[in-house]
């Protein structure tokens, strides 16, 4: 594999994105893509479609009531009973 160095501005730009990212020429065709890199641990949580810890601690921090999936299949299944 080969480096290609990039400016500060066009690597922020593709930082920035938090994503996969088609790279283009100036006619706008895909010459290929910009993958950022990601640690082991946000790699793993990606892919097992795992939540982002710092939502889940900012939820967890909110005031309202929050629902189990427990609480809610619960609650639809007393729906379906009622007819």
């Amino acid at each position: 594999m080969s480096d290609v160095p990039l400016d500060n501005k066009t690597l922020a730009a593709l930082i920035a994105q938090n994503r996969l990212v088609a790279v283009t020429d100036v006619e706008g065709q895909i010459v290929g893509y910009f993958a950022p890199a990601l640690s082991r641990e946000e790699m793993a949580r990606r892919h097992l479609g795992l939540p982002d810890p710092e939502i889940v601690r900012a939820q967890r921090e909110k005031p309202e009531k929050t629902y189990t999936t427990a609480d809610v299949k619960a609650y639809l299944g007393s729906l379906e009973s009622r007819g």
